[in-house]
């Protein structure tokens, strides 16, 4: 009986983290300096990609915003969720396949364009991500640094 309530109390402890997690980041605009970096199939073979990721994360989790490269190329738009410190987002138009001419424009001291929507998933704890960027069969590492004043530039 002793476990049981134990057990029932960890979990309520830990679903109660969990919503507060979430809870610090929903409801207000968050802005990020973006960090790119190649990992597969070569490792830095391209310098860092530098960008601004503008995030808004709803009570449900739902995440929507947008993202520029460093260069202030086009803004891309930003869609997924948040799940406790676990974050998703795509970047890039979801409605145009890749077959379309669908591009993420990255640029670094080599440019690069990828096809179709890039893939984050990473954890979001302290005003960070860490994650990583999936694209087609190329993997970045991926950093973003929350800033303290707002560096809206749409």
């Amino acid at each position: 009986m002793k476990a049981a309530l134990g057990l029932g109390l960890a979990v309520t402890l830990g679903l109660s983290t969990l919503a507060a997690a979430s809870a610090d980041v929903s409801g207000r605009p968050l802005d990020f300096s973006t960090k790119m970096t190649p990992s597969f199939p070569v490792a830095d073979y391209a310098g860092a990609y530098l960008g601004t990721l503008h995030l808004n994360i709803a009570s449900d989790g739902t995440v929507s915003g947008s993202y520029r490269a460093q260069d202030a190329g086009p803004v891309q738009p930003v869609v997924g969720g948040l799940d406790g410190d676990s974050i998703w987002f795509d970047i890039g138009d979801q409605t145009v396949a890749p077959s379309d001419n669908a591009t993420v424009r990255l640029n670094a001291p080599v440019q690069a364009t990828v096809s179709g929507p890039l893939q984050v998933i990473g954890i979001l704890k302290n005003g960070r991500i860490e994650g990583s960027v999936q694209s087609g069969f190329s993997r970045l590492a991926f950093t973003a640094q929350q800033q303290t004043s707002p560096q809206r530039s749409e």
